[in-house]
């Protein structure tokens, strides 16, 4: 859960790193490195598919709206968001990988998400 102390501004940008590791290599691959308005960004994820998929699964889990404004003064809550490998190719390599993103507004970092997993073969 997380509580906004004020409605995010719409001109706020995100910038979202996306880093892969394969299981035999040590380098690391940059996989996107994008920065938009977050605005911009919500439209516009239907038309990057995996991540549209995430957002599927995200919208009957959460409260968070999928559209701006995102009020401020308001609890929001992510509950059993569960991605499984039913997303992924069968061909999809075992790879590590970290997401990171950047909230900006005016350039100067607000919030800062993290995830870093690891996709394997069972």
């Amino acid at each position: 859960m997380f509580k906004l102390s004020r409605t995010l501004p719409q001109h706020l940008e995100a910038r979202a790193l996306i880093s892969i590791k394969g299981f035999t290599r040590n380098d690391t691959v940059t996989f996107l490195d994008v920065k938009m308005n977050i605005c911009d960004l919500i439209q516009h994820v239907k038309y990057v598919p995996l991540i549209d998929q995430i957002m599927n699964k995200l919208r009957r889990v959460t409260n968070v709206p999928m559209s701006c404004p995102v009020k401020g003064n308001t609890m929001y809550n992510i509950t059993n968001l569960v991605i499984t490998d039913e997303l992924f190719p069968v061909y999809a390599p075992p790879i590590h990988f970290n997401v990171t993103i950047n909230f900006l507004d005016n350039k100067k970092l607000l919030a800062l998400y993290r995830l870093q997993g690891t996709i394997a073969k069972a």
